[in-house]
């Protein structure tokens, strides 16, 4: 039976030229799994808004769209865990939702207790929910969304802030509650690794419309050659590499496949030229956001030097965020020193973001402040001299969008504008915290072509990710940010190679098999060397 269905709907947001939406035709059956996939800007998070009444957006529509839902019975969580939060205690966050439907107390104060002990929340019940690391924010907006038993949860992006340890174990709460409880689930989702596998049905949406609806082997298998296709899981892209009939959707299946290529070899790492000037370095550097509260950060020590990319991963609530904003001028070291080009940051003043510092925070709405992004880029063009910007425009694929405010595109779309603006001051280093959060397959790859750019240019690159394989792809060292120390750098062959946590899916599946390869393509690569010298 289906729990929703969109009929040749049609969809224009109030103010737009065109639609966001055209001639949908889906439906979401009970007890479900679904995933939407899609570029960004493709009409994934309209369509999901749409399908809860409280969260549908303004503007024209035409078609029908029928609910077979009683009102409130679907529960909402977004991409920004912080953004949904609206008590300032766990234990009332979770109580929020069942006030506002009147329910007596003992009912309240029973559902609450039975809703914590189910997701684990018991440690942090009376927390302050400020307090929480982004993994526990996450958990607490799923465990207040699903404490009035909802027939229907929607997931927007719901990982694409948290850790990969953190997304895991968030995807794994949701594969429960399907199983075990029977709510049924539309997810938006780019991050495909710990979702696709869980999927149902897969929905690939292309300039609002509906492409596909399939299995999700089936959708690896149309994707395949096409933009998007690296956007899913490395299990899967692995086996359409190898020619596989049957397309691998876990690891485990993954391993078995490989398995069967003799082995081990030891990929070669990729050499990355430095010019070897330190241009950003930290010694001993410690941070505590209270005078008598505990240390964020404890005697880091790092150099960046010209033409790197320096990669830093590490747990929600690490403090990399905040290392990043020692590193910028804008948070004063508790101890130890922060220097640019051999002077202490705080020496420099404003001279610093003139061409030689540039921050991408987690958060870019903070960046903007035009009321289009036209206006907001112009803006930035002037104050840094840039000139025309419309080939940037172009090669971060946002030359339509000028006349869009920046709190209207999409979460990829503003990712890309903010790093336009960071790219117009010509900076010597750059500090990008959580730049890939959004962005798909195609502008991801995109992204990896400026990054190398900037670099090959001579620029310095400072990454904190959560997204491991980014940083393997892109990176001359990474490190892991744990208790406030930035412990030992390494190449990103020897670093993923040797972890078994904060690792690439590619490392997983090919431990014990191939040495040290720690991408999907690399796996590839290796896997046919051997085919072939077997076959000698």
């Amino acid at each position: 039976m289906d729990l929703v269905s969109f009929e040749n709907f049609s969809f224009t947001y109030a103010g737009a030229s065109a639609p966001a939406l055209n001639g949908v035709s889906l439906s979401v059956r009970r007890g479900e799994i679904l995933l939407l996939y899609g570029e960004n800007g493709s009409g994934k998070t309209t369509l999901l808004n749409l399908i809860k009444p409280e969260t549908a957006p303004k503007g024209v529509s035409s078609g029908s769209v029928k609910r077979g839902f009683a009102p409130n019975g679907a529960g909402l969580v977004t991409q920004d865990p912080e953004m949904q939060l609206v008590t300032d205690r766990v234990w009332h966050e979770l109580a929020f939702a069942c006030e506002s439907l009147g329910w007596p107390r003992e009912k309240i104060r029973r559902r609450v207790g039975e809703t914590a002990a189910y997701f684990g929340l018991q440690p942090i019940f009376r927390r302050d929910t400020a307090s929480l690391s982004g993994g526990q924010k996450q958990l607490v907006n799923l465990a207040a969304a699903a404490v009035t038993a909802p027939e229907l949860l929607l997931l927007d992006e719901p990982t694409a802030q948290l850790d990969p340890l953190a997304a895991e174990s968030f995807m794994n709460t949701v594969r429960r509650l399907n199983r075990e409880i029977g709510i049924t689930f539309v997810i938006c989702e780019h991050n495909t690794e710990n979702a696709f596998y869980l999927a149902d049905r897969t929905v690939y949406m292309e300039g609002g419309r509906v492409a596909g609806v399939a299995p999700p082997r089936e959708l690896g298998r149309v994707l395949k050659g096409k933009p998007m296709f690296g956007g899913l899981p490395c299990a899967l892209r692995i086996g359409a590499a190898l020619g596989a009939e049957s397309l691998p959707l876990t690891s485990g299946e993954a391993r078995e496949l490989v398995s069967r290529y003799s082995g081990p070899l030891c990929p070669e790492g990729h050499a990355v030229k430095t010019s070897g000037e330190t241009v950003l370095k930290a010694k001993g550097v410690g941070f505590r956001y209270e005078a008598n509260g505990g240390e964020m950060l404890r005697g880091v020590s790092l150099e960046l030097c010209r033409g790197e990319i320096f990669s830093v991963l590490g747990a929600n609530g690490s403090g990399k965020s905040t290392l990043l904003r020692v590193l910028a001028g804008l948070l004063p070291p508790t101890c130890g020193k922060a220097m640019y080009m051999g002077k202490s940051l705080k020496s420099y003043g404003a001279e610093l973001y003139r061409g030689g510092i540039a921050l991408l925070p987690q958060d870019v709405r903070d960046c903007f402040t035009g009321d289009t992004l036209g206006e907001d880029w112009s803006l930035m063009a002037k104050a840094s001299g840039f000139g025309d910007f419309t080939h940037l425009a172009e090669e971060l694929g946002l030359s339509g969008l000028m006349d869009t405010h920046p709190y209207d595109l999409s979460g990829g779309e503003r990712q890309k504008a903010a790093l336009g603006k960071a790219l117009m001051r010509r900076p010597r280093v750059l500090l990008l915290d959580e730049p890939a959060k959004g962005l798909d397959a195609p502008s991801r790859t995109e992204f990896i072509k400026i990054l190398r750019s900037l670099a090959g240019e001579g620029a310095a690159i400072l990454l904190v990710t959560h997204d491991a394989e980014l940083a393997a792809a892109v990176s001359s060292r990474c490190a892991l940010l744990f208790d406030g120390e930035l412990l030992a750098s390494a190449p990103p062959e020897e670093f993923f190679g040797e972890n078994i946590f904060f690792t690439t899916p590619a490392a997983r599946i090919s431990r014990g098999i191939f040495q040290n390869a720690v991408t999907a393509e690399k796996i590839a690569e290796l896997c046919r060397l051997n085919g072939e010298k077997n076959e000698r």
